[in-house]
């Protein structure tokens, strides 16, 4: 009280002989890892992939809302401030973690950013969370540091 923490720990894959044969999924999506709106050519194929692993956590501070909940009462205007941490990794195949594999053109590459939110609830219905993120690690220099809005159903 009154925080609150939450975490998410997510694969997805697509797997079988045709899992490369489908576009590829981008890591730096603001619904899996936030702060990497542009990456440069160079990176950007290290953090696509058919299969995915994401790690978020969350500390959340109820802002306004019920009023024995929220710093600030409110019957409809639902939000709440967060801090966030979210990581990530893209690849194709497991073969691109063993050491003889080992390569900087086809190894995947952790993305990693740390920052704030604003979690606003829209009549039930849609989660809009404008947020401010800060990419983490030496590989990523060339990415903006910056603000970004994601819309969804929440999670």
């Amino acid at each position: 009280k009154p925080f609150t923490f939450a975490f998410r720990g997510m694969h997805f894959g697509r797997y079988g002989r045709n899992a490369n044969n489908l576009y590829p999924i981008y890591l730096g999506n603001p619904t899996l890892v936030r702060g990497f709106h542009k990456m440069d050519q160079a990176t950007l194929h290290r953090v696509l992939g058919s299969k995915v692993a994401v790690f978020n956590a969350e500390v959340r501070l109820p802002f306004s809302g019920p009023k024995r909940l929220a710093l600030i009462p409110s019957k409809y205007f639902l939000t709440d401030l967060n801090l966030f941490f979210d990581s990530g990794l893209a690849f194709n195949d497991t073969n691109q973690f063993k050491a003889e594999f080992k390569d900087t053109n086809i190894e995947p590459l952790t993305l990693m950013s740390v920052g704030a939110s604003l979690r606003i609830n829209l009549f039930g219905a849609i989660i809009i969370e404008p947020y401010y993120a800060i990419p983490i690690g030496e590989d990523v220099r060339q990415v903006n540091t910056g603000f970004g809005i994601n819309f969804s159903p929440g999670w």
